[in-house]
């Protein structure tokens, strides 16, 4: 799914940074700047996302976000921890 290339990226770009504590604010911004990256270079990993940024859609970003579940800001539980 073409989501998570953006999501990837995002993460790749946390990691990157050592995998520091990323309250939402960071994360939107960081999503927000990998889709300008992606524009740059001629793709749309995540078009809905993309229009709805275009339209300062700030309850669509805020759930596609959330919705990815990054680790660091709302992460799914571990099957084995659930064990």
């Amino acid at each position: 799914m073409p989501k998570y290339k953006l999501r990837g990226e995002v993460t790749k770009r946390w990691k990157t940074a050592g995998c520091p504590r990323w309250n939402y604010e960071t994360t939107k911004n960081v999503c927000l700047e990998v889709d300008r990256y992606f524009t740059e270079l001629g793709q749309n990993p995540a078009p809905r996302f993309h229009e709805e940024i275009g339209k300062k859609n700030k309850i669509y970003i805020r759930q596609w976000i959330l919705g990815c579940h990054f680790e660091w800001l709302n992460s799914r539980p571990n099957k084995k921890q659930t064990l």
